[in-house]
């Protein structure tokens, strides 16, 4: 849920207030390839995270952990990604309230 989520807030924060006022498929299309986009870099950040504890276990020489410490920052990562698009596109509709 948190990959779909963040890619739809990153999307709109690209697409950002001109699907507002251009309906155009032009603007559909640029609209979906900014969702498509977005969800694969999402999924990439959320996966390398995931991977990240088996990596550094495979530096270290150890048996490869799975379950609960692959989730965790997994977790984390979904949460800053949706966090910071979240306060992003807090920024940007104040600004594009003021171009108003």
């Amino acid at each position: 849920m948190v990959i779909w989520a963040s890619a739809a807030v990153w999307s709109h924060i690209w697409v950002g207030r001109d699907a507002l006022h251009d309906a155009s498929t032009a603007m559909w299309a640029r609209a979906l390839v900014s969702y498509l986009g977005m969800y694969v870099v999402v999924t990439a950040v959320t996966f390398g995270v995931r991977m990240l504890p088996l990596a550094l276990g495979a530096l270290l020489g150890r048996e490869p952990v799975a379950g609960p410490a692959q989730e965790y920052p997994a977790v984390l990562a979904g949460a800053a990604v949706f966090g910071a698009g979240l306060l992003v596109l807090r920024w940007r509709s104040r600004a594009w309230a003021q171009a108003a």
